[in-house]
């Protein structure tokens, strides 16, 4: 029962915010053009970086008591989301995105956020292998490598939050059969936003999501499964997460075939 609250406040906290920020911006008409969803010509208002962002961190501060590692992630997501709206603003270089996404990972590591053993998978055994200083050369890789990921799949809004709400509801429903009360509120508050987000979509305007909530999805995706080995003192299960997270280099392997 609490899950569905968690998940419909959520959706509604993503309506609201959304709406909200477009109410604001268009009050000061800072710049952006816009048509409602029905018209022909349907321009993209770049707002959904701020909403997005707004919406799980208010989320998750009235849900998850503040502690260290919730901490880290929230100056990590911050400095993610400052990164991609000057990117959005005026493009940067890929090494700099690269650099700072690097400082970000070393920021995590510092608020204890790593991987620090590794499993095949939770379905069977429980066998694993401690990689304490090989773990950080992994866990650099595995959030850098989903945040630009997810980057890659920069054609459709409603495409990004498709693929997000369906593995942030992988994430829950295994989170769920073992347990982890952390990991499914993280993962519930992700699917709640991201279905907000689509009906918003589907319904008012079509709200442009920019590099910096791309990346800011892609960063708090990824985190969910290390938190699993934070917060429950388990190790992080390759093969889950390559099942899971394979959805999408999927979707980048179909769209290219598209394209």
């Amino acid at each position: 029962m609490l899950y569905f609250i968690v998940y419909f406040f959520t959706l509604l906290n993503s309506l609201f915010f959304t709406h909200l920020t477009f109410k604001i911006i268009n009050s000061f008409s800072i710049g952006c053009s816009f048509d409602k969803v029905n018209s022909i010509n349907k321009p993209r208002l770049d707002i959904g970086n701020i909403s997005v962002f707004i919406t799980f961190w208010v989320s998750v501060f009235l849900i998850i008591s503040i502690d260290k590692q919730l901490l880290g992630i929230l100056l990590g997501s911050t400095i993610i989301l400052i990164m991609g709206i000057i990117d959005d603003l005026k493009k940067l270089k890929s090494i700099t995105k690269l650099l700072v996404q690097f400082a970000v990972v070393l920021i995590l590591i510092l608020f204890d956020i790593r991987i620090t053993k590794i499993g095949t998978t939770r379905f069977i055994g429980n066998e694993y292998l401690s990689i304490t200083y090989l773990g950080i050369i992994f866990t650099i890789l595995w959030i850098i490598g989903i945040i630009n990921s997810l980057e890659l799949i920069n054609k459709s809004e409603i495409w990004i939050y498709k693929i997000s709400l369906f593995i942030s509801l992988l994430l829950f429903f295994v989170s769920i059969l073992f347990n982890n009360y952390y990991i499914s509120i993280f993962s519930i508050v992700i699917a709640g936003l991201c279905t907000g987000q689509l009906i918003y979509n589907y319904t008012f305007y079509k709200i442009k999501l920019g590099n910096a909530g791309l990346q800011f999805l892609g960063f708090i995706l990824s985190i969910v499964p290390i938190l699993d080995t934070v917060k429950v003192n388990s190790c992080f299960q390759v093969f889950d997460n390559i099942i899971i997270f394979g959805l999408i280099f999927f979707s980048l392997f179909k769209l290219s075939n598209y394209n």
